[in-house]
């Protein structure tokens, strides 16, 4: 998540949202990028003067290489001794507790990437600065305890007070916030204060998700590994971020699935209020701290960590499973041919109007490429199993999160459909002009609800053809659907039409084979496209000819001591 939690990298991708979309992204205080961009920056502070601008290294933490100038000029061009920096509109106007300067630190926790799933919980801390504030344009208004609320800087000063009290001393807890509010501000429901800070976080993560996503899929670059953590390098990509489909295998996460990893990411959002309750957005912290001082710090920390572990299911059977997958995985590549894309399903060139499938008109266009029709089967299974793992998935979240809550995805459809498009927009920003792989990170929303009834009804329909097809191949003779391409596939070509013909005719008369061969259902090595093609649907054995591998093993014995040559379906070693 280091393109969030990088100041410069944030305000880079913040303001190119900011210009085509400043109704959902204004949460942030108007910020420049220095050196690229301080001609801009003095162009603007000329035009629109404000009282205060803050300076913060691009990649501080802690309160580190933080200043405060209240002249323009005097703003530095170049980078500091912490490296590059942006400056940044101070918010003059902070909401202020008994005259003290605070801000929430809010914790999320990212639990995949692909497709995206944010949580926030329920409890933080509210971190109070160790003198109370004044204008920063005033006199003595520029010390920096005045203005910073970070815990590092605040606990060298003699007045900070530590203590175990939740509603005292410079950190305090959310049900003290929310008591001050309704008791000062009037403000006797929280709710939407709360919901502002959440649809805050979620924009927030949105603007990260293509670039973590394309991180996933540089590592990841196997479409079967969709769902196992990555820890790809470089600065566009996150360590901790991994998909939710194989982490929860069987109902409630129980079940008998692999779990291949349960990597996740916590964050530590930096949130300010204003004198209007509007939420202001500081910055992202990639590595909270987890320290405890104080029996608050003790309370928050240890349980948000303890519901994250048990929300990501991690078990300790997790690591000798993925190792398994992993090399079950490099075999299944080295053997298997590769497959089809799956996204045929969105064609629909075959279908008739008002949406109904018409059987008895599409024998005929299967057979021109029948593996699409196969390819298309596939798809949809896989869609349909897709959309039952995210329900199970959510089952388990629901019974298992604890006092973590899930922002994205929502229950909300009105919100959800906002996040979308939001997605979609970030997602074509990043892609130069095209969506991209956008429909991979957003997960199955309520709408797919809808929308199984009218897979399972391809699905019926697409498997009546498969039948028919089958039929036709074995009374038509239709030849192969793929040409072989070497001379060892165009071998077994001819033996597979020679086992055609046998049950057509009834001729008897065996085919040359090689040296070595196995029973049908154990090709192994030699030729793996073979397999394929005979585990196919068109080339079931329509009559039942075909024994299973003991019978098979039997009647070869018997064909060797009798001399005869056997079902052609049976096949020596």
């Amino acid at each position: 998540m280091v393109e969030i939690c990088r100041k410069d990298f944030f305000t880079k991708h913040y303001n190119k949202q900011a210009k085509s979309d400043s109704r959902n992204y204004n949460f942030y205080p108007k910020t420049w990028i220095l050196p690229q961009e301080y001609a801009a920056f003095l162009t603007y502070a000329r035009k629109n003067p404000h009282p205060a601008y803050i300076v913060k290294p691009a990649n501080g933490a802690m309160g580190m290489g933080i200043r405060l100038y209240r002249n323009v000029e005097s703003v530095p061009s170049s980078s500091s001794q912490y490296g590059p920096c942006v400056v940044q509109e101070y918010v003059t106007n902070p909401y202020l507790i008994d005259g003290f300067k605070f801000d929430l630190r809010v914790y999320v926790l990212i639990t995949s990437c692909c497709p995206l799933r944010i949580f926030v919980y329920n409890e933080g801390l509210v971190r109070l600065s160790a003198e109370r504030y004044k204008d920063p344009m005033g006199p003595n208004g520029e010390s920096m305890y005045r203005h910073l609320t970070n815990y590092a800087v605040n606990r060298k000063h003699h007045a900070y007070m530590k203590t175990n009290d939740e509603t005292d001393g410079n950190k305090r807890s959310f049900a003290f916030l929310e008591d001050y509010l309704a008791r000062h501000a009037g403000l006797s429901d929280c709710r939407m204060l709360w919901r502002r800070i959440r649809n805050l976080v979620v924009k927030t993560v949105i603007l990260a998700a293509p670039h973590v996503y394309h991180g996933y899929r540089l590592f990841h670059h196997s479409e079967d590994y969709r769902c196992s953590s990555g820890t790809p390098s470089g600065s566009t990509t996150t360590t901790t971020t991994t998909s939710s489909e194989t982490r929860f295998g069987g109902f409630n996460g129980r079940g008998g699935g692999s779990t291949h990893s349960a990597a996740f990411e916590i964050l530590g959002f930096d949130v300010i209020l204003d004198a209007d309750l509007k939420p202001w957005l500081l910055e992202v912290n990639r590595s909270p701290s987890f320290g405890v001082d104080q029996s608050l710090d003790l309370r928050v920390k240890s349980g948000l960590l303890r519901d994250a572990l048990a929300l990501i299911n991690i078990r300790a059977s997790d690591k000798r499973r993925s190792e398994e997958w992993q090399r079950a995985h490099a075999v299944q590549r080295l053997l298997n041919p590769t497959t089809t894309a799956l996204n045929a399903v969105c064609d629909t060139k075959l279908w008739q109007c008002s949406g109904t499938l018409k059987s008895k008109y599409l024998a005929s266009d299967w057979l021109k490429n029948p593996r699409d029709l196969l390819n298309r089967i596939n798809g949809i299974r896989e869609r349909l199993g897709k959309m039952h793992r995210e329900a199970d998935l959510e089952c388990f979240e629901n019974s298992n999160c604890g006092n973590w809550r899930r922002v994205y995805p929502t229950m909300d459809k009105t919100l959800e459909q906002r996040y979308t498009t939001l997605m979609v927009n970030v997602f074509t920003e990043f892609n130069k002009g095209r969506p991209g792989d956008v429909d991979r990170v957003i997960p199955a929303s309520l709408s797919e609800s809808q929308k199984e009834e009218e897979l399972r009804q391809q699905l019926y329909y697409l498997e009546k053809e498969s039948a028919k097809l089958v039929k036709q191949r074995v009374n038509d003779k239709i030849p192969l659907p793929q040409q072989p391409k070497t001379q060892h596939q165009q071998h077994h070509r001819q033996q597979q039409q020679h086992h055609l013909r046998v049950l057509n005719t009834g001729a008897s008369t065996p085919p040359t084979f090689p040296p070595r061969y196995c029973f049908r259902e154990k090709w192994c090595s030699r030729n793996q496209s073979a397999v394929s093609m005979f585990s196919h649907p068109f080339w079931e054995d329509p009559n039942g000819l075909a024994e299973s591998d003991e019978e098979g093993e039997e009647e070869v014995k018997k064909e060797e001591e009798e001399g005869s040559g056997g079902k052609e379906f049976l096949y020596r070693f």
